[in-house]
């Protein structure tokens, strides 16, 4: 996924914290900014959301979650995930079932000049009057 993307997307890296210490493939369920552009620009860099349940293919999450997103810096800067974990996340679908995925769970971001997408470092800034949260 790219890191400056929008809504809902899936994050890959490769890792060797696991117990044989063998270089593996994961990926995990991402949502770095809210999906709309309206959105994005109402929230500040590092903002902390209300409890909401998670959607994945149309199944909810069975536990809300807090979550923190990368919004916008209070300069021209961009602002991206810095510290971040992940969470093992039942998903109840309607039809019963129970799915678990791994998603991340930003605890941090960072404003900074090395842009991985550069439309979000071209959106005006907003005052802080007119910023709300989520």
């Amino acid at each position: 996924m790219n890191p400056g993307s929008c809504g809902a997307g899936v994050s890959t890296r490769v890792s060797n914290q696991n117990p044989a210490c063998k270089l593996q493939m994961e990926t995990r369920l991402c949502k770095v900014r809210p999906s709309t552009i309206l959105s994005f620009i109402a929230i500040t860099c590092g903002t902390t959301c209300r409890p909401i349940r998670l959607v994945h293919h149309g199944c909810f999450s069975t536990q809300a979650y807090q979550l923190q997103y990368c919004g916008q810096c209070s300069d021209s800067r961009c602002c991206t995930p810095h510290q971040t974990s992940t969470a093992q996340v039942t998903f109840r679908c309607p039809t019963g079932r129970l799915l678990q995925r791994a998603v991340m769970m930003i605890h941090s971001c960072v404003c900074h000049n090395n842009c991985p997408y550069e439309l979000f470092c071209k959106i005006p800034i907003l005052h802080r009057k007119n910023r709300k949260s989520c």
